[in-house]
């Protein structure tokens, strides 16, 4: 897992999530794999795309809605950082690093 989306309800508490492990989408479209019901959501919104070095990073696709990381709007490409908030038709997601879902097991004989 290279990081996770997880919405941000009104009360300001997470919740459902989507665990990032290749490129998904965002939008209104029924092909998007995370999908917001919003008319002023672009069918195709963003995409998060995970680079060369396992890095997350957000991609606005809308050139009508605005796509937003901690308050500013977006062009283009940026790369995400643990606890980005990304706001997208008025709908708040979280971002989190996939290194904190790495779990390593140590046995001892």
């Amino acid at each position: 897992v290279f990081g996770r989306l997880s919405v941000l309800k009104k009360d300001g508490k997470e919740g459902a999530f989507f665990d990032i492990t290749s490129d998904i989408t965002i939008g209104r479209g029924v092909d998007c794999d995370i999908r917001i019901k919003i008319p002023s959501v672009s069918r195709l919104q963003a995409r998060v795309f995970v680079d060369e070095n396992g890095r997350c990073n957000l991609e606005t696709l809308s050139s009508s809605t605005p796509t937003v990381v901690n308050g500013s709007e977006i062009n283009g490409a940026v790369s995400l950082n643990d606890n980005d908030a990304i706001t997208v038709g008025g709908r708040t997601f979280v971002f989190q690093n996939g290194k904190e879902f790495h779990l390593f097991f140590i046995i001892h004989d």
